[in-house]
């Protein structure tokens, strides 16, 4: 092996190096996992003072939501990480994504359709969400505040938060993603969990099947979106 290095003009350095990567370093920052022992002192320091790599964000949204909320959020950042792994995306962009898929829940839900109005947010059937499920308006409010109070400004990062909710009718393979993740972090979602692993588009069909069968269930408003998602959802089961 030495030899064939040298060959190739590459220099051979003596030593034992750590197993780690930047990008697995740069994910532990983004969900708060321990680096100890990976980066320098002042590396770290320099990191915190900064918030670099996610870590402002995370401390913003930790003051913002509440402890289950934020905990959920990390949840999401993980599931996303893992499925961009498996999957063949970018990690970063769903732990991004992952990470601020909620940070709208920082208004409270009486004051989200005044939230809507003030900044003139398109909503789909917003009158009748105000009125009967306004919690739904949480994912329009969460894109709105990861492009203006976050700086966000990935497109990709931002219409994935949108329709992490209602879903849309036309959804991008990373936006089935986003939806995958919200979803396999409640409990009862083994089946989604476990489909995830092999097939997005299967998981992502189930995980619109249990939204529109729970709402069902409980007797609640289904929003008009929620029939366009199903339809091009179910194909997959």
């Amino acid at each position: 092996g030495m030899r064939l290095s040298t060959k190739l003009g590459a220099h051979v350095l003596p030593g034992i190096f750590p197993q780690i990567s930047s990008t697995d370093i740069r994910q532990r920052l983004l969900l708060g996992n321990s680096v100890k022992g990976h980066l320098t002192d002042n590396v770290s320091k320099e990191i915190n003072s900064r918030g670099l790599y996610g870590v402002g964000i995370r401390r913003q949204l930790k003051s913002e939501l509440t402890s289950g909320r934020y905990l959920h959020t990390l949840t999401v950042s993980r599931n996303a990480i893992n499925l961009a792994i498996r999957h063949g995306f970018d990690p970063e962009q769903a732990g991004f994504a992952g990470l601020l898929h909620d940070c709208g829940r920082a208004i409270p839900i009486p004051k989200m359709a005044d939230f809507i109005r003030s900044k003139k947010i398109p909503f789909p059937a917003f009158l009748k969400t105000a009125q009967r499920s306004p919690m739904l308006l949480h994912a329009h409010i969460s894109e709105f505040r990861a492009r203006t109070a976050y700086g966000i400004r990935d497109k990709t990062i931002l219409s994935a938060i949108r329709k992490h909710t209602l879903g849309d009718m036309a959804m991008s393979p990373f936006e089935r993603l986003l939806y995958v993740a919200d979803a396999s972090a409640y409990s009862g979602a083994t089946e989604i969990r476990a489909a995830s692993r092999k097939n997005l588009d299967k998981s992502f069909a189930l995980a619109v099947r249990g939204k529109i069968a729970d709402v069902i269930d409980r007797r609640q408003w289904l929003h008009p979106a929620a029939t366009g998602v199903c339809s091009e959802a179910l194909e997959h089961l």
